[in-house]
């Protein structure tokens, strides 16, 4: 989104939540106890600083069936409503 840096984390979700409902601590992030993946590096995978803007990262992340939630972790950024659901069956 526009000029921000951002990054892509995978988190399972317990049956019957919903994205959105992690609180996020003091930094302003949410826990990332069980991720799955993440891509935060430009142009690469794995963990960095972010992506910066028009820049590109990726990864390969295999998904066990259920539900899952992508979060953009960076400070505030969950709080702002940078997540979304993923169902994978």
């Amino acid at each position: 989104m526009g000029w921000r840096a951002h990054e892509l984390v995978v988190l399972p979700l317990a049956a019957g939540a919903s994205a959105g409902q992690r609180v996020p601590g003091a930094d302003g992030k949410v826990e990332e106890t069980g991720s799955l993946g993440e891509v935060s590096n430009d142009c690469a995978a794995g963990v960095g600083d972010g992506i910066a803007a028009g820049a590109v990262g990726w990864n390969t992340v295999p998904l066990p069936p259920g539900q899952h939630e992508l979060v953009c972790n960076l400070e505030n950024h969950y709080a702002n409503g940078m997540y979304r659901e993923l169902l994978v069956s």
